[in-house]
């Protein structure tokens, strides 16, 4: 044996130590979060040819080993498979808890104090009203019953509003997150390029980096390459934006989701405060790929914040929030008066002059406004470029000028007037001039008005109202908790409407003026009573903030109905105090489709509000069912991952003893060699 033995048993020697210090280091963490198998990577150091075979050919002997690096061992086609389900099962769990959440707080599943049961006690109530008209007790009850349906409302929209604050809170924290593990991973890259430009292991590094881009995976959707020197640049998934790029962080920052919002949305700035809406900076999540049937083949964006943000949605949403259209039917949006006048009776009845005049004016306005020069003030088409136009593209004053022409062309509609046009539509709904669908597309039309005037004001928000479309679809046809605020509000605000308008208008009979229903001390609504200046004031709910609607958060009991005896107040009659028409009435109406939702068919306040239940129970059973799927995916995927990165410490044991073996066994040639060489030394002294 030459002496080319010796440094075989030498590298052998070393190799074998190499290998059970990565054996006790993968022994040492494999319970540490992340940490993946490594192996020394092994290979022969070169070869000498000692002579020729004729069957085999040059006939050769090892030179002894070499070690070319400690890697892990991982699966890169797992990692990135991990990556692309983890932020599918993240978003539906927070979808999920978002949907078991308003169960929750509507209480559906928590016995007594479910609010359907407060809704059916209301309309017990009136019905014992109906049969024992001039009883205090029934009045009072009554009344009863419905304060505690509306304080059992206000605390649910309460509940609604504080956990939409808190999903708020969470998306803040995403965001300061996702900008820490950009930074973290930007730090790792360069620690792991510079500690192989220096010949080291760098595993330990790259198991961190890992563990970042997991996390980092469950908040957005991303992808990742990793490039030459051993740093990784990431982008989103399926917007392509970049967030780290050859050492480049584009940090995330915030926005106001709506103008006057306190809820923010991620965008890309380098700003630290929170930007104002009209601020221009490239957002995060593309809100008009995001529709009603979203799923995870439509716009595929998935993650735990665009679901947080989706659950919350961008704004408090009301019983004004409806109807939204797609941006591009923005001509049916502001001239709806084709569509109204479609469903009106041929000759417009008395009972609607004020519908009417609304209607004509705002007609007038759009043909004949000319807003800031865009177009020739000769059609529609006027608006519509104005509003289809970037908020950037249009002057500065567009408000005030929009302000100036409302004066100009339509200058009777006011709060008044809109007010005015709903009592007219009431009115000829009463008396059987339109039917209930009719009525409930009108009053859609009234609520498009108010819905640009906010405020009061006309000229504030009407061209933000139309550049938010987008936006608003997202919250009404994505959002979790805008649909059900939405939805209920129009619930509660058409019940509002209702008990409040047979109180205080004129009711008919047969087309004959009964004039306005009294009370059992013979006074009506808007009553002076002398010696008192101050009309009464007999509607059933007042607004606790006059001038911002019946909505919830701002609604209460009459307080004259809270006093002792307050339902004396009632005006329930026109003859006496047994005269039950207006009650029979107001049953009727309960019980007819007069709540109208978006493209909802009219419903009952009963049927509407199962509908809304219902409709809420399948989006979390939906919901639900997605992060089942998904979890069985991702725990198929992540045990397959595990499999090839794990540690295990039966295997690792094996291992240990198989290079103590190898190390012995090279320590016992060398000795052999030693003692050969002292032989030999010996016998030539």
């Amino acid at each position: 044996m030459s002496m080319s033995g010796l440094h075989a048993a030498v590298s052998g020697m070393r190799a074998a130590q190499t290998n059970l210090y990565v054996t006790g280091h993968n022994m040492a963490n494999h319970s540490t979060r992340g940490f993946t198998r490594q192996m020394v990577h092994q290979a022969h150091f070169n070869s000498r040819t000692i002579g020729m075979s004729a069957m085999q050919g040059p006939m050769q002997i090892g030179l002894g080993t070499s070690m070319n690096g400690i890697r892990q061992v991982r699966d890169h086609f797992l990692d990135v498979r991990f990556r692309e389900t983890v932020p599918r099962l993240a978003y539906w769990e927070v979808r999920t808890g978002a949907h078991m959440e308003m169960d929750a707080i509507f209480g559906e599943l928590e016995g007594h104090y479910r609010l359907h049961v407060s809704l059916e006690q209301l309309n017990a109530a009136l019905n014992e009203l109906i049969n024992d008209t001039p009883s205090r007790e029934t009045r009072s009850n009554f009344v009863a019953q419905a304060n505690t349906f509306i304080d059992r409302a206000n605390a649910a929209q309460r509940a609604t509003l504080e956990y939409q604050i808190q999903l708020d809170q969470d998306i803040r924290r995403s965001v300061q997150r996702v900008n820490q593990l950009l930074t973290d991973i930007h730090d790792l890259n360069q620690r792991i390029m510079r500690e192989r430009a220096f010949g080291q292991n760098p595993n330990d590094f790259m198991d961190l980096r890992n563990n970042a881009l997991d996390e980092l995976a469950t908040i957005i959707d991303i992808t990742f390459i990793e490039v030459p020197g051993g740093s990784v640049n990431i982008m989103t998934a399926h917007g392509g934006q970049q967030l780290l790029m050859n050492g480049f962080i584009n940090h995330l920052g915030l926005r106001q989701a709506a103008p006057m919002s306190s809820f923010v949305e991620p965008v890309f700035t380098s700003q630290d405060r929170v930007l104002e809406f009209h601020e221009s900076a490239p957002a995060l999540f593309n809100w008009n790929s995001l529709s009603r049937n979203y799923t995870m083949g439509n716009g595929g964006q998935m993650g735990s914040l665009l679901s947080m943000l989706s659950s919350r949605g961008l704004t408090h949403t009301n019983y004004r929030s409806h109807p939204v259209e797609e941006a591009i039917d923005i001509q049916n949006r502001v001239d709806m008066t084709g569509a109204i006048s479609a469903l009106m009776p041929v000759a417009v009845p008395p009972s609607l002059a004020d519908f009417n005049t609304i209607l004509t004016q705002w007609n007038d306005f759009l043909a004949n406004a000319d807003f800031g020069g865009f177009a020739p003030p000769n059609t529609n088409r006027t608006f519509q470029q104005v509003v289809m136009s970037s908020r950037f593209e249009r002057p500065s004053d567009i408000n005030a000028q929009i302000a100036s022409e409302l004066a100009a062309h339509a200058p009777g509609i006011n709060p008044t007037s809109i007010e005015d046009a709903r009592l007219s539509v009431a009115q000829a709904l009463a008396i059987g001039d339109i039917t209930a669908e009719e009525a409930a597309q009108m009053n859609i039309f009234l609520n498009s008005m108010e819905s640009t005037r906010p405020g009061g004001n006309f000229a504030v928000e009407i061209m933000q109202d139309f550049d938010l479309v987008p936006m608003r679809r997202f919250d009404m046809n994505h959002g979790v908790i805008p649909q059900i605020q939405s939805q209920f509000d129009t619930l509660v605000n058409t019940m509002v409407n209702m008990f409040n308008d047979n109180l205080t208008q004129p009711f008919y009979v047969n087309g004959v003026n009964m004039g306005l229903p009294r009370n059992e001390h013979g006074y009506y609504h808007g009553q002076i009573v002398p010696p008192s200046t101050t009309p009464w004031d007999l509607r059933l709910f007042v607004q606790i903030r006059e001038g911002e609607g019946y909505t919830l958060g701002n609604l209460r009991i009459n307080p004259l109905y809270s006093l002792q005896g307050g339902g004396s107040h009632l005006p329930l009659a026109f003859e006496g105090e047994s005269d039950n028409r207006l009650l029979l009435h107001m049953m009727n109406q309960w019980n007819s489709p007069i709540v109208q939702f978006n493209n909802w068919e009219p419903k009952s306040f009963n049927f509407f509000y199962r509908n809304m239940i219902t409709e809420m129970g399948t989006g979390g059973a939906e919901a639900l069912s997605h992060m089942r799927a998904t979890v069985e995916e991702v725990e198929m995927v992540q045990h397959r991952r595990m499999s090839v990165s794990a540690v295990s410490l039966e295997e690792e044991m094996a291992s240990m003893i198989r290079f103590q073996h190898a190390y012995n066994s090279s320590a016992r040639m060398i000795s052999m060699l030693d003692s050969m060489l002292e032989t030999l030394i010996n016998v030539g002294r």
